[in-house]
């Protein structure tokens, strides 16, 4: 988690740093990592993301098993870039789906909104078995079991 544009709340990155601690921790192996900047510096965001994935070496080594998720406030831009490892299971359009569905949050300058559910769209698909679904603006749990192991949503 890394809020360089410091424009999500406290109550939102403590969930999503649970969402990523519970992910890396899972069987799905896989990291997602939450970057927000003021302005790509003229970049393409794109570019700018390939740049941090490469810095930053996302995923365990071998397994490129990584997602940044990247908005760039003042620009109006976002990027949801996964690795290889994990393009079978998030080809572009789905994650140009979860792009889309974050826009009107971000319209509304709902940044937690947001983040926190491309985070948790991400999530779900990249663990096994999904435990919540979205519904309501909420995270809500699939079956009674799931109840007692939500996550800090």
């Amino acid at each position: 988690m890394s809020d360089y544009a410091h424009v999500l709340s406290p109550e939102a990155v403590a969930r999503l740093d649970s969402i990523c601690g519970q992910l890396d921790h899972s069987q799905a192996n896989a990291q997602i990592a939450v970057v927000t900047i003021h302005n790509l510096d003229g970049d393409d965001a794109a570019d700018y993301a390939n740049k941090l994935e490469d810095k930053w070496k996302m995923g365990r080594k071998g397994s490129d098993r990584g997602v940044l998720v990247l908005l760039a406030v003042d620009d109006h831009k976002y990027r949801i870039e996964p690795g290889y490892g994990l393009e079978g299971i998030l080809p572009d359009g789905k994650v140009g789906d979860m792009g889309r569905a974050m826009v009107p949050y971000l319209r509304a300058s709902d940044y937690d909104g947001a983040i926190t559910g491309a985070v948790g769209e991400v999530a779900q698909v990249m663990l096994p078995t999904p435990r919540f679904h979205w519904t309501n603006n909420r995270w809500r749990p699939r079956n009674r079991r799931a109840m007692v192991q939500r996550w800090a949503m």
